[in-house]
């Protein structure tokens, strides 16, 4: 469903997804050359204008995927849950990336890209959260499988990046719930596949899963 187009903040984050995904990673502007070309920039920064990083966000035992062109949010799952303690009004953002998107141009130095994307990409929603005086941190507890469970990614070419906390400075954290059976909904549009590889970059991308 369309987000609103907000600025409004509240004091709890699951009431300021739309300006909170504005501010960190929303498209917030248009740009034109001299020949009538226009492409859209947006709040986070990246290589090339490329965008490996996809953003989610968990609201409410409800998993969905931001669309930052049409600033909506597209259901993933029902009864979701983070195995983290957060408050009624918490938000998590849950990052991945897609290095693929980095690969085809800059070869040997995609995945590096792709690593300083992501930590721009983390580095917003942070400073956002700070903007609008919540406390936010990301969650380096869990294990790539269980981000990648919880994002429901079954794609070898998308790797869950991280998962990002953010709740009001008096909320009260409840222990997490264990996982029921999550309701998925829909089907991810396919990834292209790989027209270029390199053996370093798989060995790249192996050496940096986070184990369990």
């Amino acid at each position: 469903y369309a987000l609103p187009l907000s600025i409004a903040v509240d004091a709890a984050p699951a009431a300021s997804v739309s300006a909170l995904l504005l501010a960190c990673c929303g498209a917030s502007g248009v740009k034109q050359d001299g020949n009538n070309n226009r492409w859209y920039v947006r709040s986070n920064p990246s290589s090339g204008n490329l965008h490996p990083v996809e953003t989610y966000v968990l609201l409410n035992e409800r998993l969905y995927h931001y669309d930052a062109m049409s600033h909506s949010l597209e259901q993933r799952a029902a009864n979701a849950t983070a195995p983290v303690a957060v408050s009624r009004d918490a938000v998590v953002v849950l990052l991945s990336a897609i290095s693929w998107r980095e690969e085809w141009k800059y070869g040997l130095r995609g995945p590096r890209y792709t690593y300083l994307d992501a930590g721009h990409a983390i580095g917003a929603v942070l400073q956002a959260a700070r903007a609008f005086g919540w406390i936010g941190y990301v969650a380096d507890h869990l294990a790539d499988a269980e981000l990648a469970a919880l994002l429901g990614i079954n794609d070898s070419l998308e790797a869950p990046v991280a998962a990002i906390v953010l709740d009001r400075r008096d909320g009260v954290a409840a222990a997490p719930q264990p996982t029921g059976d999550v309701t998925w909904y829909g089907a991810a549009r396919p990834l292209a596949p790989r027209s270029w590889s390199h053996s370093a970059v798989d060995a790249l991308a192996s050496a940096v899963v986070k184990p369990t």
